[in-house]
């Protein structure tokens, strides 16, 4: 490798670590005062739990499918599947807008929400 090669890597990693760093800030400045953990299952919403409240939800989908899902701290995580990867409740604890935990035997999808009611951003017709 050459010496421009190295700058170039250089470079791109420096970029890249300034990217992660403001999407993390805008992440944690666009989640609202009141965050809502959101609950999907097979793409249809089916429950709204605020993340200020500790508290514990069994979260059942078709076919026997069962996610422990347990909001501590301000952080909601999945702590006990029933699924075969577990990968689910291997995931972090999330707190901030945007973020999500997939199940994807289950078709669950656990995400927090800034709190607000989302406007319509487009009318398709």
């Amino acid at each position: 490798m050459k010496k421009n090669d190295f700058i170039l890597i250089g470079t791109l990693l420096v970029i890249a670590f300034a990217i992660m760093i403001g999407m993390r800030f805008w992440q944690k400045y666009n989640t609202g005062d009141n965050p809502m953990v959101v609950i999907t299952i097979d793409g249809i919403e089916t429950q709204r739990l605020p993340l200020n409240e500790d508290g514990t939800c069994i979260i059942t989908s078709g076919e026997n499918g069962s996610n422990e899902l347990i909001i501590k701290d301000g952080q909601a995580s999945i702590s006990d599947a029933n699924c075969p990867d577990k990968i689910c409740a291997k995931h972090r604890p999330i707190s901030l807008s945007g973020e999500s935990i997939v199940c994807l035997p289950h078709k669950v999808v656990v995400s927090i929400e800034g709190g607000e009611e989302s406007e319509v951003d487009a009318i398709a017709q």
